[in-house]
């Protein structure tokens, strides 16, 4: 017997840290972790702009207190040709992604359908035993560990083209500085993978870290670009 509806309301009290008889879980990660009511278009854009912000007043401290000749030549390099304007679109893409995730936990918190699972498959069949039956990730043992490791390794692809971009970006200007925070960003996602493959809530730490080291990366191209937009004037 199911202890969940389509809704996500369960019929009795489970174990929280349990699957249901359905498969689900007793109640959404976002739910358990304080999260339940809140905007997550909200909550993402605050958390991604205070690194933001933190990494834009690295650039600010960099060119206001040294100045260094270099940097301020790669910026008037940038405004000479227009560029400006392209960096600040890496920072309106930068937040398109994590609004479209937001979105994406807005509707995966009334499912229950927690991580590593990211699709509910149905079984079709009027009449039969597995009829609206849900599909979900093996979550146990080797199996587990196995589907836990290829979501990190998904997680790492799917922030890979846009890291790869504004750190290139802000590396024309910044080549050590951004090189620091790629590396920190990278160990922070290793940890993340090996963490998340032993225990599906322990990869939080690791993949904050490399958030954080993104989010100031995101901060110094917003930098640039306003930067060599001014500096062309």
């Amino acid at each position: 017997m199911s202890n969940g509806n389509a809704n996500g309301a369960l019929k009795e009290p489970l174990n929280p840290n349990e699957r249901g008889p359905d498969g689900l879980w007793p109640a959404s990660d976002y739910t358990t972790g304080g999260m339940g009511k809140a905007n997550l278009f909200v909550v993402y854009a605050m958390l991604q702009t205070v690194f933001t912000v933190i990494g834009a007043g690295v650039g600010f401290a960099i060119v206001t207190v040294s100045a260094p000749a270099g940097v301020l030549r790669r910026l008037d390099v940038i405004g000479e040709y227009d560029l400006g304007a392209l960096y600040l679109l890496l920072v309106c893409m930068f937040y398109t992604f994590h609004m479209i995730s937001a979105n994406m936990g807005t509707h995966r918190r009334e499912t229950r359908v927690n991580v590593p699972d990211q699709h509910a498959y149905r079984v079709y069949g009027p009449g039969q035993p597995w009829d609206s039956a849900l599909v979900l990730m093996n979550d146990d043992g080797d199996f587990g560990k196995f589907n836990r490791g290829q979501r990190a390794l998904a997680n790492f692809e799917e922030m890979l083209p846009m890291f790869l971009a504004e750190a290139m970006a802000a590396g024309f200007v910044f080549p050590w500085v951004v090189m620091t925070m790629g590396i920190v960003a990278c160990l922070g996602r290793l940890k993340g993978a090996v963490d998340y493959a032993r225990d599906r809530k322990a990869r939080t730490k690791g993949n904050m870290l490399s958030f954080f080291m993104h989010g100031m990366i995101n901060g110094l191209v917003l930098f640039v670009g306003i930067m060599a937009i001014v500096r062309s004037k």
